[in-house]
């Protein structure tokens, strides 16, 4: 009986820590995602996410909590939360508990949590000062519940952060956001297929999670330093697999997609090969003749898919895009309370006669947090910056370099999009940065544990 326990515990810590975990739990959210009246998936991935209580580890929850983000097909609102939902975050949630309990890792707070809940807080002083001083004519009890979820996924990320130990976390980091990306290709290409006259609309996507096409390429873009980061690692065909997250970027025909692969491509390729010694300017060269003879076919076979792109990069920024007006509408809130700005609550508008809202995030991260936190909310972003770059360029670790892309990425999204108002982009950089941990032997957060070994002898 001790050796059937031992040889199921090691087999299940062997394979948790596998890429084939990774694209079972992929491969569990796709079907939760395609299924959306069926229980069925989502009880699937529910025993999926129990599976790293056996890992040594616990890095099978980087893909969890990654899948958990996109696995509806169903809107997902604060006022409204898909029973598939409840079932695919209360067990992953249960299982974090139930992992900490029974492993008890040593506490890790992360790098970049102090700022962002000092951020948290400055956005929930200006919602109850803008509130109570100022008396708004409607509080949208959304703009709460979003300032809420900051404080939740600063909670979230610390609790991962703690579980997830030992040597290499960033190369299996890039691993789940690889298959991240795969997962979101796949729910993209599955939409076009539905709809095939859609295609190359500008905002024609809809998911479920994401209620437009932006949501899905900021996400998409974020996976893009990834691929390259274990294609440095000598897994030349995460090169291969990069293909279709690219595709599926261009399909959603969003801007600041179109703008991450432009300026990403030239130092993805010169930082993902340069690994390769010898024939490192010969595989750079050939990878760039093959993008660019692709590229061809590909806009040569639809051209007009080509000056829709064109268009799309004509229209980035300020100028004649349609978003000034948020952009107007932006300054005018921060001139109008400066300090502490005029909070979340500024940022939702009343629809269908309710008191909720749908947010708009004003398509550009620092106007977004001169509204939410004004004076203050743009120091703490400030420090952040600062903060996050200084932690990349000082850090000795090889792929401090895809991080400064990785950085570049949120950048771009930032100025074209949203960036970082979304609490699950803090999520996702949180968790980056809980990567670089002051070792990379693992040592220092060593488990102490190993529950099967202990359950073993207890027989």
């Amino acid at each position: 009986m001790k050796n059937y326990v031992c040889s199921i515990g090691s087999a299940l810590a062997k394979f948790v820590d596998s890429t084939g975990y990774i694209l079972l739990v992929g491969i569990a959210a796709f079907l939760t995602w395609f299924f959306p009246n069926s229980y069925i998936p989502a009880v699937f991935f529910a025993l999926l996410a129990f599976i790293p209580l056996a890992g040594k580890y616990g890095r099978g929850y980087y893909i969890l909590l990654l899948a958990n983000i996109v696995s509806s097909s169903k809107r997902i609102g604060f006022n409204y939360i898909p029973v598939q939902i409840y079932i695919t975050v209360g067990a992953t949630l249960l299982s974090l508990a139930a992992y900490i309990l029974i492993r008890r890792p040593r506490f890790y707070f992360g790098y970049l949590t102090g700022i962002w809940l000092a951020m948290a807080v400055v956005l929930l002083v200006s919602f109850f000062v803008n509130i109570y001083a100022f008396k708004p004519k409607i509080v949208y009890t959304n703009a709460f519940f979003y300032i809420i979820t900051f404080f939740l996924i600063i909670f979230l990320s610390v609790t991962v952060n703690t579980v997830v130990t030992g040597p290499d976390l960033l190369l299996h980091f890039a691993r789940s956001m690889a298959v991240f990306g795969l997962l979101l290709a796949a729910e993209t290409f599955t939409f076009f297929l539905k709809n095939p006259s859609l295609l190359g609309n500008r905002g024609a996507l809809v998911l479920g999670w994401a209620n437009n096409p932006n949501v899905v390429s900021m996400f998409l873009s974020l996976t893009i330093p990834f691929y390259g980061l274990l294609v440095y690692r000598k897994k030349w065909w995460y090169a291969i697999l990069y293909i279709p997250t690219a595709l599926a970027i261009m399909f959603t025909a969003s801007r600041c997609g179109y703008l991450c692969l432009a300026l990403s491509i030239v130092p993805l390729v010169l930082l993902s090969f340069r690994s390769y010694g010898p024939a490192y300017p010969f595989i750079t060269i050939g990878v760039f003749s093959l993008i660019c003879i692709g590229l061809i076919v590909l806009f040569g076979s639809n051209p007009e898919w080509f000056k829709k792109i064109m268009e799309a990069f004509k229209n980035i920024g300020f100028g004649n895009n349609g978003r000034d007006p948020l952009y107007e509408y932006g300054i005018d809130e921060f001139l109008k309370f400066p300090l502490l700005g005029s909070s979340a609550n500024s940022l939702f508008f009343k629809t269908d006669a309710d008191m909720y809202g749908d947010i708009n995030l004003l398509h550009n991260t620092f106007i977004t947090y001169m509204v939410s936190g004004c004076i203050i909310g743009l120091l703490t972003l400030a420090l952040h910056y600062l903060l996050a770059y200084y932690r990349v360029i000082t850090i000795k670790n090889p792929h401090k370099w895809h991080v400064l892309l990785f950085m570049a990425m949120v950048e771009i999204i930032g100025f074209v999009d949203n960036g970082i108002v979304d609490p699950l982009f803090v999520l996702i950089i949180l968790l980056v940065f809980g990567t670089l941990k002051p070792t990379l032997t693992g040592k220092e957060f060593r488990i102490k544990q190993d529950f099967f070994q202990n359950y073993a002898n207890l027989q």
